[in-house]
């Protein structure tokens, strides 16, 4: 979850999934950018 995240927790590819299409906006391209980000940070 995002609390998860924000505690240093884990982090499953689920969740960052569903937090990418979220935020992203409208569009494939940024959400999967997006994604790409989150991925690396975790």
């Amino acid at each position: 979850s995002i609390t998860n995240a924000a505690n240093g927790g884990g982090v499953s590819v689920n969740t960052i999934k569903k937090l990418a299409r979220a935020f992203s906006g409208n569009g494939d391209h940024q959400r999967l950018a997006l994604e790409d980000k989150l991925l690396a940070l975790a």
